[in-house]
């Protein structure tokens, strides 16, 4: 049994426009309000205003950026539509599973204004799943950062064994030919601080992802070069794995260019 039910809508609130390409998740949520009594607000008032009050929590706990409220223009078994877009259910999803805030603040509200609601997410029919690419470089760079850091750790448990009886300049000056402990810890050194910016280049790459902003193509070959240049310096290091990225990166860019 199908059933098809067509309504005019007037966009009544909204976050911003919501993307209309089909490689993504869409949300329709229908809801209802009852007027408790006479005198009462009435449930458009109800829900306008609840609905104002809880999108702060989809835009700063859900990654939502886009959002129109739909208001039927005729006889209608709901009182208004939410309509939003996210890339993929990985974005909404866990949110709506795992953030207890959800419970106690968005439905806690709308159990006290006497709102029913009715979510449904889904696919357009045809879009085969697809959704729009994930940060993935980004967070490989952030994964690769951190075993880095964590890898020399006890390299730099060493290092400061070494330089702090000695002072930072005493400890690693190069004026007269050094220990080999001073060349440790100069490689320990330098390897947290690859670490390091392996981090917020990393922070960087998501946050440019989540802004739409493409990666830009110079950033694959600047890791593989880095790689290469740390590995062949310092071969029983992790610039191996920043070789390896930078390739990643570097075929990735070329083929998304030829598709495009």
């Amino acid at each position: 049994m199908r059933w098809l039910d067509i309504h005019v809508h007037a966009n009544g609130r909204r976050i911003d426009e919501v993307d209309k390409r089909p490689d993504g998740v869409f949300l329709f949520n229908f809801f209802s309000a009852a007027q408790v009594g006479e005198g009462a607000e009435e449930p458009l008032e109800i829900l306008l205003g609840v609905w104002e009050y809880t999108a702060g929590w989809f835009t700063t706990r859900a990654n939502l950026d886009n959002s129109t409220l739909l208001v039927p223009q005729e006889p209608s078994f709901y009182d208004v539509v939410n309509h939003c877009r996210w890339d993929s259910l990985v974005d909404i999803v866990p949110h709506l599973a795992l953030r207890p805030s959800i419970k106690c603040f968005v439905l806690g509200n709308f159990t006290a204004n006497g709102i029913v609601a009715m979510p449904v997410l889904y696919r357009v029919a045809g879009s085969n799943g697809v959704v729009r690419r994930r940060p993935v470089g980004g967070w490989l760079t952030i994964a690769i950062g951190v075993l880095h850091s964590v890898a020399t750790l006890p390299a730099l448990v060493d290092a400061w064994a070494w330089i702090g009886p000695r002072g930072a300049w005493g400890g690693v000056s190069m004026a007269v030919p050094p220990p080999q402990e001073a060349m440790g810890a100069l490689a320990a050194l330098f390897s947290v601080v690859v670490g390091v910016l392996l981090l917020v280049t990393g922070g960087l790459l998501i946050r440019l992802h989540r802004a739409r902003i493409a990666r830009p193509i110079w950033v694959g070959p600047a890791f593989l070069l880095t790689g290469l240049v740390g590995g062949v310096l310092m071969p029983p290091t992790g610039f191996w794995t920043i070789a390896g990225l930078g390739l990643w990166m570097t075929l990735s860019s070329r083929q998304h260019a030829a598709r495009g």
